[in-house]
């Protein structure tokens, strides 16, 4: 799924580029179900920069972990930029939550489809 023509990357300082932990977000503690999915997932899916820039975001999405119509309509709001007033994320932000999106949809959550459901049938 190309997302590209709704994501504005944000310009990175040279210095937010060798510390992720740059700004007031660094501060923020991960929360138990945050912790608890870090864990879970594996270490090439772990969103670390996630983790470290927007810890606050994570803690949301960890406790939205096990509900499946919450999570998506949170996902959504994160990569599709609806009320037009927001900078958007860094592009690797954004390809850390477009994997976990695409792991969270093929691995936990499949969405089922009817393959007659395209079908027209001829009068």
């Amino acid at each position: 799924m190309d997302l590209s023509h709704y994501i504005r990357p944000v310009p990175i300082k040279s210095a937010e580029r060798e510390d992720d932990t740059v700004g007031p977000t660094a501060q923020i503690d991960l929360s138990p179900d945050a912790v608890k999915l870090m864990s879970l997932l594996g270490r090439k899916l772990r969103p670390t920069r996630l983790q470290a820039r927007f810890p606050h975001v994570l803690n949301r999405l960890a406790a939205i972990w096990h509900q499946p119509a919450q999570f998506e309509r949170e996902m959504e709001e994160l990569l599709l930029n609806t009320r037009g007033n927001r900078a958007g994320f860094p592009l690797e932000i954004v390809a850390e939550l477009t994997a976990l999106h695409e792991y969270y949809r093929a691995a936990l959550h499949p969405q089922k489809s009817d393959p007659w459901a395209t079908v027209r049938v001829r009068s």
